[in-house]
């Protein structure tokens, strides 16, 4: 009896732990191209892009460029792409930056 406990134990905790990992996978994921297709240079502001592409897998500031950068990946076409979405100090869009991964 004890160890059909044990295992209960383990398989809830499995699931958990597996269940946060697939949370956390999605993270940065952008899941319809045409979302894009709503953020502006120029335009857009940051807590817009947050709004429509949910929260960044990473994100950095470069403080020679004086940019934000708010990191995305979509998969296109059976490829794979990052997306780095760039602001400025007053949290304008300024530049998307489309970069193709390459290999496995």
């Amino acid at each position: 009896m004890r160890s059909v406990k044990w295992i209960i134990v383990l398989s809830m905790a499995t699931t958990l732990l597996l269940g946060e990992r697939m949370a956390l996978a999605d993270k940065g994921y952008i899941k319809d191209p045409d979302l894009l297709l709503k953020i502006q240079i120029g335009i857009t502001t940051k807590q817009r892009v947050l709004e429509v592409l949910g929260e960044p897998e990473n994100a950095g500031k470069f403080a020679r460029r004086e940019v934000e950068s708010l990191g995305y990946w979509i998969d296109e076409w059976g490829k794979r792409f990052y997306i780095n979405i760039y602001v400025n100090s007053q949290d304008i869009v300024v530049d998307i930056e489309r970069l193709q991964v390459w290999g496995p």
